[in-house]
């Protein structure tokens, strides 16, 4: 959901002002159940090498006002990211809730922006939505050219709720949007090419040390079927999958090895097993002696996190880019593997 808030909806610039703004943006709002340090609102952005720090009351609240160029901001509270378009003479507030932040994201205020910045939000979430579906990448060509018709068609009904946002500013979201369905395309492609190299073949071995400093050897783990998450302590949709690996573990612990390797760099050993202590992660955890440039993560291609690895009882490769803990599909495919 991050890539879609923070990079698929670009927006162009809205233009025009009845009378004369203030020269100053204010940007306020309060979130609950803040779980992690917190003690400032961090608004940025870099293309225009901006940049201003807002006091976070203990309460959840904050309020500032910010002399700004307009368009797009990131503001960063905590672990979490959000986007807000800033305009002098308007008043923006969010709300949100900590541990559910871009779900519970609502944006109210006065303003030309107000508008623009509803507009995006209902769009990022549909588009992540979208894209957080792992089924995705099992469709057929014609499968996935339905359902992204479908995607803008929602998209276009959207539009329909904002009239008063400019059209051009439109159709640089729909310009976006198009734009990552064409790399959506390019990666189903890319999993069909790893479907057809790796699957059926041994696994790839490995042998790296776990939490407890013992040697964990994947040869070791035969007679069980073994789903491997190849991740990291600073991956946000690695940790925001936490929940639903701990889910899988208890469902299947007994019948399936759950193997975490961590490709955090060696430097930060220390904080990975500080983080695995904290979350109470479970299952096997390992960590390359060497981050992405392990072999086993080599072999497979891996050139993004999360991503999770299915292998068989026997060691050989089910799926090399398998179904996340909080995919749909998932049980089902780990009960095919337990029959």
């Amino acid at each position: 959901m991050k890539k879609v808030l923070l990079s698929v909806i670009v927006i162009a610039s809205v233009i025009g002002c009845k009378n004369k703004p203030k020269d100053y943006a204010t940007f306020s709002g309060k979130v609950t159940n803040i779980d992690v340090p917190a003690d400032s609102v961090y608004v940025f952005n870099p293309e225009i090498n901006y940049s201003k720090s807002i006091k976070l009351n203990p309460d959840g609240t904050f309020s500032d006002t910010l002399k700004v160029k307009e368009g797009h901001f990131i503001f960063k509270i905590g672990d979490e990211y959000g986007r807000v378009y800033l305009k002098n003479g308007d008043e923006i507030k969010i709300s949100t809730d900590y541990p559910a932040f871009d779900d519970k994201l609502v944006y109210e205020g006065e303003g030309e922006s107000i508008e623009l910045n509803k507009l995006s939000l209902e769009v990022a979430k549909l588009a992540g939505n979208f894209f957080d579906n792992d089924g995705l990448l099992e469709q057929s060509t014609e499968e996935l050219d339905q359902s992204k018709k479908t995607l803008l068609n929602e998209v276009d009904a959207l539009f329909q709720k904002y009239p008063n946002v400019n059209d051009s500013i439109k159709g640089e979201i729909k310009t976006s949007l198009n734009n990552s369905l064409v790399s959506l395309s390019d990666m189903v492609q890319e999993r069909k090419n790893l479907q057809e190299k790796f699957v059926g073949k041994p696994a790839p071995q490995f042998t790296l040390p776990s939490i407890d400093g013992k040697k964990v050897s994947l040869s070791d783990l035969k007679g069980k079927p073994v789903y491997v998450d190849i991740w990291a302590t600073w991956c946000g949709p690695c940790k925001a999958e936490i929940p639903s690996l701990k889910n899988l573990e208890e469902k299947y612990g007994d019948k399936i090895h759950f193997v975490s390797l961590s490709v955090d760099e060696p430097n930060t050993k220390e904080k990975w097993i500080e983080f695995v202590k904290e979350k109470d992660l479970k299952g096997i955890q390992i960590m390359s002696e060497n981050d992405w440039r392990n072999d086993f993560v080599q072999a497979l291609e891996v050139k993004g996190i999360p991503r999770f690895v299915l292998i068989d009882a026997q060691g050989n490769i089910v799926n090399p880019d398998a179904p996340r803990p909080s995919a749909s599909n998932i049980e089902e495919t780990l009960n095919a593997l337990i029959k």
